[in-house]
């Protein structure tokens, strides 16, 4: 596994769930 798709699949699921918190609790 390459350890670059690790990090931005960390990233993209980290991002996510920020954004769902602003959007849900603004």
């Amino acid at each position: 596994m390459d350890l670059g798709n690790i990090i931005l699949g960390v990233v993209t699921i980290f991002v996510f769930i920020y954004l769902s918190y602003v959007l849900f609790f603004p």
